[in-house]
């Protein structure tokens, strides 16, 4: 499902973003300039995030305190 309809941005592209180390809606814009038109999609976007580091530290035990945008 796309969150951004402006810049074409789905859930999955976001999701792997963060399993890459983006944390944040900062983070994504960096990377897709997400939420920098009309907006709308900024809390789905951070929803996704959230989904994604829930599911995953779930699954891994990975630490959902980071707020760095590590991506290589």
């Amino acid at each position: 499902m796309y969150v951004c309809i402006c810049n074409q941005v789905n859930e999955r592209t976001i999701a792997e973003a963060v399993r890459s180390g983006a944390r944040s809606l900062d983070c994504l814009l960096q990377q897709f300039d997400i939420a920098t038109c009309c907006g709308k999609c900024a809390d789905d976007a951070r929803r996704v995030i959230e989904n994604t580091l829930v599911s995953d530290n779930m699954q891994a035990g990975y630490d959902l305190g980071r707020d760095a945008c590590a991506v290589a």
